[in-house]
C-alpha cells in the first residue's frame, strides 16, 4: 500500500507491507534458503522475504515519490511485511546512496531476522541502522524464530 502524507510541511511516502495472511505468505515465510545480495560483500537474505520486496520494484517506489514531489521515503510493516520492508529500505539506501537529500526510513512490528551478519555489518558500518526501527515484544516468538537459540527458549517458556 502506498499513502502520502505531509511532515514538516514536506510531502513523505509511506510504503506499507503486510504481515501474513494467506497460504502463499506461509510458503513466503518457510522459504529460507539465503538469497545472495550482491551489493552487500557476503550479504545474504531470506530468499521468501527478499522476493516478496521484489514485488514492489524500486523503479516504482522511486516514480511515486518524485510524482509526489516526497522528500522522504518510510517503508514499514509488521510480521513478515516488517522483514520485507526493511529489505526494501536497504535496498533503496543502496541504490540512492550516500546523498543527503535522500531520506529513507523504515519501522517495523514484530519483523523476523532477515539477513545474515554480513547484513548487520554493513547497516552498521554505512549507518543505514540509523534509519530502522525494529518494535519488538520480548516474548514474541516471530522476531527471532529464524534463531534457534531463541526459538528454544521461548518453546521452553510456553512448556
Amino acid at each position: 500500500m502506498f499513502a502520502v502524507g505531509r511532515v514538516a510541511a514536506a510531502n513523505t511516502l509511506y510504503v506499507a507491507f503486510r504481515g501474513t495472511a494467506s497460504w502463499d505468505d506461509a510458503v513466503a515465510d518457510a522459504d529460507i534458503h539465503p538469497d545472495e545480495k550482491p551489493a552487500i560483500p557476503g550479504g545474504k537474505v531470506h530468499s521468501g522475504f527478499n522476493k516478496r520486496s521484489a514485488f514492489v520494484p524500486l523503479k516504482q517506489i522511486l516514480h511515486c515519490a518524485e510524482k509526489e514531489d516526497c522528500q522522504t521515503i518510510i517503508t514499514c510493516g509488521h510480521s513478515l511485511g516488517g522483514a520485507v520492508s526493511s529489505i526494501a529500505a536497504i535496498d533503496l539506501v543502496i541504490h540512492l546512496g550516500k546523498n543527503p537529500d535522500n531520506r529513507v526510513f523504515n519501522i517495523t512490528f514484530g519483523s523476523p531476522f532477515f539477513g545474515n551478519k554480513s547484513v548487520r555489518k554493513t547497516c552498521k558500518e554505512e549507518q543505514y541502522e540509523q534509519n530502522l526501527l525494529h518494535y519488538v515484544g520480548h516474548q514474541d516468538v516471530v522476531p527471532g524464530i529464524l534463531s534457534l537459540g531463541h526459538t528454544i527458549s521461548q518453546l521452553r517458556i510456553w512448556v
